[in-house]
């Protein structure tokens, strides 16, 4: 199962720019105000398109 990601899904017309979960992501940094592309994500056939795929959340 997917983790849930907090906060309310942006409208899907009119899009943030970069990537569109960040304004809701734990780990957005500044590159994600730029589209990522799609990279490999392990040694399978898994894919992501996050500048920042390995962080975790903090729970608190």
């Amino acid at each position: 199962m997917l983790p849930a990601i907090p906060g309310t899904v942006p409208n899907l017309t009119r899009l943030p720019t970069g990537c569109a979960f960040r304004e809701r992501c734990f780990a957005a940094g500044t590159k994600c105000t730029q589209t990522p592309a799609l990279m490999p994500a392990g040694n399978d056939d898994r894919q992501v398109a996050c500048w920042y795929p390995q962080r975790e959340a903090h729970h608190v």
